[in-house]
């Protein structure tokens, strides 16, 4: 049997490959696997109510804009109805004679 002759850049090249990839050695604790794994999982949890957090104020903020034009519509009748009212009792209290204050002589 002959054997194939190796050449000697195909080993160097093969050890920059395995330099350079990750892989995972024995010496890493399991423990430390575990505990990524589930922070991982944790942290995803949270991201996820999170955004359940930011979707149920999203709602609330268009409820609460909804009110507050509604407010300002109110205020702005307000405003509209206490001129009314000023402006009769000017008319009753200048033209309507039985309305006016009587003056003691």
């Amino acid at each position: 049997m002959t054997a194939k002759a190796i050449p000697d850049n195909y080993k160097e090249k093969r050890k920059d490959d395995i330099n350079n990839h990750w892989h995972l050695d024995k010496r890493v604790p399991m423990s430390i696997i575990l505990a990524i794994v589930l922070q991982t999982i944790y942290f995803t949890i949270f991201l996820t109510k999170l955004d359940s957090r930011v979707g149920v104020v999203e709602g609330q903020v268009g409820e609460m804009s909804t009110a507050y034009k509604e407010m300002i519509e109110i205020r702005v009748h307000q405003e509209y109805m206490a001129k009314k009212i000023d402006d009769m009792d000017s008319f009753l209290r200048d033209d309507v004679d039985w309305v006016k204050p009587k003056r003691k002589r």
